[in-house]
């Protein structure tokens, strides 16, 4: 069985042993035909709530909230055609701002940030990148019912409208991704990121909390917390554009409307298109994060790493292919592992919560539960402190992931891991 898969830039070719490999990729969700009419007629009948000129009649200050560079959302297609309908409604002379929310991303390039907001775009809007350490930048919008102070860039309170581009897709302990998470993480301060993640752990520090998992919201407190947040800033002054892409990065369903309604339809879209049942957990799975920019560094790499253990049995080999080519991500990031244990590093961290050391932690565990062979671009001595196994080869990578296995092992493939969810349902 050959199959060609997606490392940083380029492609890689690998020959799997015939019969023993199913190939999962997301549901052959074609690209939207044609973007400009799909979003201008979901701007007219948006979900739950009033159409997009309504929503901005009598509105005076715009504030455009879009994603960054660190993962891919489709938001360079969606601004320009969002564009000419907000063209239609400043002859009034309003006011436009437009804020890349980065949470605790690094800052978007310059060239990153033409690209996502062409200077002819929006030609007398001032464009900015959010900075959650710069406290003088920040509004207290209030306390949610866990307890978390809500701090949010000084642009939210300004705006009386508030419009949120962003990528609906799976995340590893807030459920899924865009709507209330532009807001919260996006455009929040540190220490209300910082609170907001730790509530991946139970209260009393026994371990995570049940409900903080990929594609989970009813019960998750992470999510509950954000949405709260996005109560503070009022339902009424925001309008949410999310976008669903397929395994090739391109829009295939817009969702707009309610920050509320409008999100959790785009997240059940979402499932129905990227989730795939199997019979029985796989023995070995090989994994492509999706090439850049989903491997660009090893913190958006994780999530292929997390998105591909719900295929692999506990003590299961993985071998993924991610470029990394920015390194760890952030500088936060690596020293985590200087712990030799999950109890160590989990004491470590709710003691002194560090946002990245979440993730850290996470890539641990499932360090400490499979055999990780990892292809990057990564220095080897990091990756083995990390708990992995660094190979430069992927053919090597899976002939070291394939020794050892039980007879009639069964593997699997997910050529788009970072945006595939497995769920594992025995036949009745």
């Amino acid at each position: 069985m050959k199959v060609v898969l997606k490392y940083d830039t380029r492609l890689v070719e690998l020959n799997l042993p015939p019969g023993r490999f199913e190939c999962v990729e997301p549901a052959a969700s074609p690209a939207a035909r044609d973007l400009d009419a799909l979003l201008s007629s979901a701007l007219a009948r948006p979900w739950d709530g009033p159409g997009f000129g309504d929503f901005l009649r009598g509105k005076r200050r715009l504030l455009l909230v879009v994603s960054d560079a660190t993962r891919r959302t489709g938001a360079e297609e969606v601004l320009p055609l969002l564009a000419k309908h907000v063209r239609a409604w400043q002859g009034t002379g309003p006011e436009i701002r437009i804020v890349i929310a980065t949470g605790i991303h690094r800052d978007p390039t310059a060239a990153e940030v033409e690209s996502l907001v062409p200077a002819d775009l929006f030609p007398n809007a001032a464009v900015v990148a959010h900075h959650a350490d710069r406290q003088e930048e920040m509004d207290r919008f209030g306390r949610t019912s866990f307890g978390n102070e809500v701090w949010l860039n000084r642009s939210v309170r300004w705006a009386d409208a508030v419009v949120v581009c962003g990528g609906v897709g799976y995340h590893y302990f807030a459920g899924f991704s865009g709507g209330r998470k532009s807001l919260l993480p996006g455009l929040a301060g540190q220490p209300s990121i910082q609170f907001n993640h730790n509530l991946v752990f139970r209260p009393d520090g026994s371990g995570r909390h049940p409900g903080a998992a990929t594609a989970r919201l009813d019960d998750n407190p992470v999510h509950l917390d954000m949405m709260e947040a996005m109560a503070m800033v009022g339902h009424d002054r925001i309008f949410t554009v999310s976008t669903l892409l397929n395994g090739e990065g391109r829009i295939t369903d817009l969702v707009v409307g309610h920050p509320v309604t409008s999100h959790r339809e785009a997240c059940r879209r979402y499932l129905a298109s990227h989730s795939t049942a199997l019979p029985r957990a796989a023995d070995v799975v090989v994994a492509s994060a999706g090439g850049f920019p989903r491997d660009i560094n090893m913190i958006q790499s994780h999530k292929a790493v997390e998105m591909a253990r719900h295929a692999l049995r506990p003590g299961g080999a993985l071998v993924v292919l991610a470029g990394c080519r920015e390194g760890m991500g952030h500088p936060s990031f690596f020293p985590w592992f200087r712990f030799r244990t999950e109890e160590e590093f989990r004491q470590a961290l709710v003691r002194d919560y560090v946002i990245n050391g979440q993730t850290a932690l996470a890539l641990f565990e499932k360090a400490c539960r499979y055999r990780i062979y990892l292809v990057s671009q990564l220095p080897p001595d990091q990756v083995r402190q990390m708990g992995l196994i660094p190979v430069d080869d992927p053919a090597e990578a899976l002939r070291q992931a394939l020794g050892g296995l039980p007879e009639g092992w069964r593997g699997v493939v997910l050529p788009q891991a970072s945006v595939t969810l497995c769920r594992v349902e025995p036949a009745a």
